[in-house]
């Protein structure tokens, strides 16, 4: 069920793109998709009974969840975070710093923002990226996860994927077409890998609350 409904969220986002969207089309276009994996499923769930039946496994306990952070690579991703920031504040800088100075004019013009999004939607996504910084960063300074910093980065995850969406579909990011078709497909593979992080994560906490109450 779930990757059918990412399948189906991949067809609407992709349609969000299109200039010429059609929400409809889209669930049309996906149905096959969906039936398609859902074969894949039932045939990769009998291979795997099949090969337990001819070579049962050997259980290994799995190791408890922990609450516990690994604060290196949370402070890498923090500083990746910050940096990605950087670059999409100021495209034009970042370019010529990448290019020593030598970034042509039509290199910049591929990257200039288109005005509605600079005046509306831009400081939203702004806003939505630093407050998902904080979150980061408080994580990391705690070392560990807490009640209120686990539902605050929950409800982060949920309002990133609702206004990426509400991004890619309200309008041009940049003035350049190809430009803008590439950052919305990228967003839009945020969107999906997002929602699918929700959900595993959704599923190793549900196992860690059974475990701890048993």
């Amino acid at each position: 069920m779930g990757g059918a409904i990412v399948i189906q969220l991949g067809a609407v986002l992709a349609e969000l793109i299109r200039a010429d969207r059609d929400l409809g089309r889209a669930a049309d276009e996906a149905w096959p998709v969906v039936f398609g994996w859902l074969g894949l499923l039932f045939a990769g769930f009998a291979l795997a009974a099949w090969l337990r039946r001819r070579r049962p496994p050997t259980w290994h306990p799995r190791p408890l969840p922990t609450d516990r952070v690994n604060r290196a690579g949370r402070a890498a991703a923090v500083a990746f975070f910050v940096a990605g920031t950087l670059v999409l504040l100021d495209p034009d800088a970042a370019l010529r710093l990448a290019t020593g100075g030598r970034a042509t004019q039509p290199a910049l013009d591929a990257f200039a923002y288109d005005e509605g999004f600079v005046r509306y939607r831009g400081p939203i996504l702004l806003a939505v990226v630093l407050a998902g910084i904080a979150i980061q960063t408080t994580l990391l300074w705690l070392g560990r996860w807490r009640p209120t910093v686990r539902t605050a980065d929950l409800v982060h995850s949920l309002a990133v994927c609702a206004v990426l969406t509400w991004v890619i579909g309200s309008g041009p990011i940049f003035t350049a077409a190809p430009t803008d078709r590439s950052m919305k497909g990228a967003i839009a593979v945020i969107i999906l890998a997002t929602l699918i992080e929700l959900a595993w994560r959704a599923r190793r906490l549900s196992v860690a609350h059974a475990l701890r109450h048993r």
